[in-house]
Parts: structure tokens; C-alpha cells; sequence
């Protein structure tokens, strides 16, 4: 029995870098450094704790079942700027980066099998769903990604930006105006149908059919200055958001 933990990346006053971890059923309480700057994303699988973080790395700890911790085996460095986001599928991890890159790696070798210029800005977050990897960015783009017959991630679709009216559009490289997308969470609405919900910089929160196509199926509106930066889901239809208001609100499908 591994235990339930509960565990934070924390950035110190000297500027360095901790994981803190606690352990809820016999409250042990672990520190693990190595970062230096802002730790920005977690992820746990296959007995493993990993962390991404302003230096550019990531950091994997490995659980010891005899003493209950976890312990330093490896550091992953392939991204140019900070790591934003970390997901865990089965034998891979996927990472988003300040440059952009969605970078793929195997969880046996902790090698990177593949980095893709997926966004022209930070990689927000990332949403691993039926063989499809999802991401977000700063770029006001939503990308659907799957696996190649090499095994490779390939782009399959581009979910385009719908808010036209906004008033924080920003304008592309392109000349696209474009509104900054800062987290996403997929859920299953009060039917189990599983759906997307996509925060923007413009105070909302679009839901969407989480299938190939994208439909939209609401949105959610906040005051005009706060925006959602982390949404996550509960039991029994509920989900919670917290915004730059500092306000952790609940929610349930009705």
C-alpha cells in the first residue's frame, strides 16, 4: 500500500525549487529539492513522481515501498524554457513547454521519443483521452493529437478560436487575432458524456463535447478582470475552479 498523498511544488525564498510531500494516512512529511525557480507541474504514475519547473527540467522520484518516500532517480532535460504541464499515459509521459514543444517520453529508458513544435507560446495544459493527447495554449489554439502506425504524434485537428467579440484578442504572427487559452479539464456532464471545459483570458469558460469534432455545448461567464486558471473534477457530477480572484468555487452538472 503506497499510501494517499498530498503533494505540492513550492518555490522557496532563496529561489530554489521544492516537492513537498505528504503522506495522509500516517502524516509523514517528505522534502525534496532540486529545482531551482517556480515549480510549475506534477504528475505521479508507475510509482514514479515527477515535477517540471521554471529551470527547464524535470525531475523524477521514484517510490520506496520500504520506507514509504520517494527517492531521486533521474532528470529529464530536453525543453529550451520552462515546463508548464506534466501527464502520465501508461508507459509515457508527456510534457508542454514555455518554447512551445510537447516532448513525449518513455517511462522505461527516460529517453524523449519525440519533441513537436506543437504551440507558438506556452504549452498550457495537456488532457490525455481514448489514444488522443489534447493540448492548449498561449497561442488561442486547441490541438487534438494521435498516434502515427509509427507510434509518433501527429496533428489531426485544430479547434479554432470562436470568441471573435473579445476584448483581450492578441494578434498572431499570422494576423489572426487570437484569445489565450490557460487551462482545460475534461469531465462527464450529469448524463456520463464526456465533455472538455477550455478557460480563456477573456473571463470564460467554454464546454465542449469532448469527441473528434469539438461542438461547443455552453459557456461558463466570470466577471470581466477574473480568469480561471485551474479547474479539476470531483465525485458525483462536481467540479471545482479556482480564478485570479483567489476564489475556489464548486460546481455540479445539472
Amino acid at each position: 500500500d503506497r499510501g494517499v498523498f498530498l503533494i505540492a511544488g513550492l518555490k522557496l525564498p532563496n529561489g530554489q525549487g521544492m516537492v513537498k510531500v505528504w503522506n495522509m494516512q500516517t502524516g509523514q512529511v517528505q522534502e525534496l529539492p532540486g529545482h531551482v525557480g517556480e515549480v510549475y507541474a506534477l504528475a505521479a504514475g508507475n510509482g514514479m513522481l515527477f515535477s517540471g519547473a521554471q529551470d527547464k527540467t524535470i525531475r523524477v522520484h521514484t517510490f520506496n515501498q520500504a520506507d514509504n518516500s520517494f527517492a531521486f532517480s533521474a532528470a529529464l532535460t530536453a525543453h529550451t524554457k520552462s515546463v508548464h504541464v506534466l501527464v502520465v499515459s501508461g508507459d509515457l509521459l508527456f510534457s508542454g513547454g514555455g518554447e512551445g514543444n510537447i516532448i513525449m517520453w518513455s517511462l522505461q529508458s527516460g529517453q524523449a521519443l519525440q519533441s513537436l513544435p506543437a504551440h507558438t507560446e506556452h504549452v498550457m495544459q495537456l488532457v490525455y483521452w481514448e489514444n488522443h493527447l489534447l493540448s492548449c495554449g498561449l497561442d488561442g489554439e486547441l490541438k487534438v493529437w494521435g498516434a502515427s502506425a509509427a507510434g509518433q504524434l501527429e496533428l489531426k485537428m485544430t479547434w479554432p478560436d470562436l470568441n471573435n467579440s473579445s476584448p483581450f484578442k492578441q494578434q498572431s504572427s499570422s494576423g489572426r487575432e487570437i484569445v489565450p487559452f490557460l487551462t482545460m479539464s475534461g469531465c462527464a456532464d450529469a448524463n456520463s458524456k464526456p465533455m472538455l471545459l477550455l478557460a480563456s483570458c477573456d473571463s470564460k469558460v467554454q464546454c465542449l463535447d469532448l469527441q473528434p469534432t469539438l461542438q461547443p455545448r455552453g459557456e461558463m461567464y466570470f466577471p470581466r478582470d477574473v480568469s480561471v486558471r485551474a479547474m479539476t473534477f470531483g465525485p458525483s457530477g462536481f467540479f471545482f475552479t479556482g480564478d485570479t480572484s483567489g476564489e475556489l468555487k464548486v460546481w455540479k452538472w445539472g
